[in-house]
């Protein structure tokens, strides 16, 4: 009964979600499928004919709520960026059967490396 319980409340929850994501572009299609149902339900100056809202007024308001169109965030990728490098050799194929003399084509740089002053790897006095 509890394990029954469980599925329909994360049910109810994932479909709240999803819900959640999809709704400016349920209120959309609702707008194009029925136009006059729409502004009956949710438009909000029905009493001011001469404004013409006919419903923009609501789709104005959920496209203002929506994540897709909300302004770009401020957060720096730049921080977090990784800098790999690409060394080709000559004769990319060897016939040298020695394998100690394999050179890797891929390294890997830590970008702040070269701003780490020597002060910081001496031992404490």
């Amino acid at each position: 009964m509890q394990r029954n319980t469980q599925h329909i409340i994360s049910f109810v929850l994932s479909l709240l979600i999803l819900y959640s994501t999809v709704r400016g572009a349920v209120y959309h299609l609702y707008y194009t499928i029925d136009q006059k149902g729409f502004i009956e339900n949710f438009c909000i100056n029905k009493d001011k004919k001469n404004l013409h809202c006919e419903g923009k007024c609501k789709l104005k308001e959920v496209s203002k709520e929506d994540p897709n169109t909300a302004k770009e965030s401020n957060f720096d990728f730049t921080k977090f960026q990784k800098e790999f490098y690409w060394e080709s050799p000559l004769p990319l194929l060897t016939t040298t059967q020695d394998f100690e003399q394999v050179k890797h084509l891929f390294y890997y740089k830590i970008p702040f490396w070269d701003n780490l002053s020597p002060d910081f790897l001496s031992p404490p006095a």
